[in-house]
């Protein structure tokens, strides 16, 4: 669909609808019918995979809406050929004409989100398990996100971790100081990179050549980055989403790097998962699309099945759209405070309300999920 010059793709129920300049038609089931639900998501073995030694993750048991069929691609040759080379233009925000510029001009997240955190969070008293827990902040629940990939998806000192999408280093050092592992990041970003070499050194309790990074794109992995490897995982936060039209490509580039009963330990941001009932909620995706130069993002279900047919099992998943939603509340609240502006001079806590609107309406959602090769 598209909304103001930007591009935005969803995935339909049964009744062709018409929105914009836009319609497809697509079938609608309940996701994890007649399968074991984990945390409001289905687990595809009977019982789900987890490292040794740790114990079973909480969970509700519910079946989760998700549309069953193909997304609607609405990424042009250009934006495919953009995406190819690890850049996606989307539409010109002020001086930013690309995510690569968002991230190198934009120097918010440091004040909104924490000290070099441009991630999103995880909220334990979301999880439903029963327990009363205290409620974190955003800052604390973005460590909380990491610590979770860490602890499910079984890194250890043993374990050498390829973070794709790396930012300025921040999980690198976290996964390094908590486990001893050694870990090389990948990111688009030269400012990021620089950054992150200068975490790395002056981090305590991280050792010299524990931590590499190396500047390039995911879509096509450095062969500096490859020559570190085989990894035994590859992890990564929030950064697949902005080449979605790629990421059959991307996850060719995981198996390359990863070495054999090697572990994919994967948090993105993902599209509709269900129709808008609105031109509102039309509106308000487009705007995420916008402020983020997104071109395509797949829903839960589409992202699921892309990851199958590129020949991975997919050995967890879990639905982090509460999640997500809770982290927009926390930043637009913190952006409103600071009277924080985009870069065309439009207040930041109004985009970030519009995220939290389309997290609502189900037009923009989260996952994580632990793959491994067939």
């Amino acid at each position: 669909m598209s909304q103001s010059g930007a591009k935005y793709v969803v995935e339909l129920p049964t009744a062709e609808l018409k929105l914009g300049s836009c319609a497809t038609s697509d079938r609608w089931l309940p996701h994890g019918l007649g399968r074991r639900t984990l945390g409001g998501v289905a687990a595809r073995r009977k019982v789900p995979w987890r490292p040794r030694g740790s114990r079973p993750f909480g969970g509700h048991t519910r079946p989760v809406l998700c549309s069953a069929g193909e997304s609607l691609d609405l990424a042009n040759d250009k934006a495919r050929q953009g995406a190819a080379s690890g850049v996606v233009a989307g539409e010109s925000v002020g001086q930013e004409q690309s995510q690569r510029d968002f991230y190198q001009i934009n120097n918010l997240y440091d004040t909104i989100s924490g000290q070099d955190n441009i991630h999103h969070g995880f909220y334990p008293h979301l999880a439903r398990d029963g327990r009363e827990l205290v409620v974190l902040d955003n800052v604390q629940a973005s460590m909380a996100l990491t610590q979770r990939m860490i602890a499910l998806g079984g890194i250890d000192r043993t374990s050498k971790v390829l973070d794709l999408g790396c930012g300025k280093g921040l999980s690198c050092s976290t996964i390094a100081k908590l486990t001893g592992a050694s870990c090389v990041g990948v990111d688009l970003t030269p400012k990021h990179i620089e950054r992150a070499n200068a975490l790395a050194a002056t981090t305590a309790g991280i050792e010299r050549g524990q931590l590499t990074f190396v500047e390039g794109s995911f879509t096509e992995l450095p062969s500096e980055a490859l020559a570190l490897g085989p990894f035994s995982h590859v992890f990564s936060q929030v950064a697949f989403c902005h080449v979605h039209a790629e990421l059959p490509a991307i996850l060719a580039q995981v198996k390359q790097a990863l070495a054999p009963g090697g572990v994919a330990v994967i948090n993105d941001m993902l599209g509709a998962s269900g129709p808008p009932a609105s031109e509102d909620d039309v509106a308000d995706a487009a705007a995420v699309y916008r402020r983020l130069h997104f071109e395509v993002l797949h829903g839960h279900q589409a992202w699921r099945r892309i990851v199958e047919e590129a020949g991975f099992t997919l050995e967890h998943y879990e639905n982090w759209d509460a999640h997500m939603l809770k982290s927009y509340e926390d930043r637009r609240d913190k952006a409103e405070a600071l009277g924080a502006e985009m870069a065309d001079g439009t207040p930041l806590a109004t985009n970030f309300e519009q995220t939290v609107r389309a997290v609502r309406a189900r037009q923009i959602g989260m996952n994580f999920a632990i793959l491994t090769v067939d």
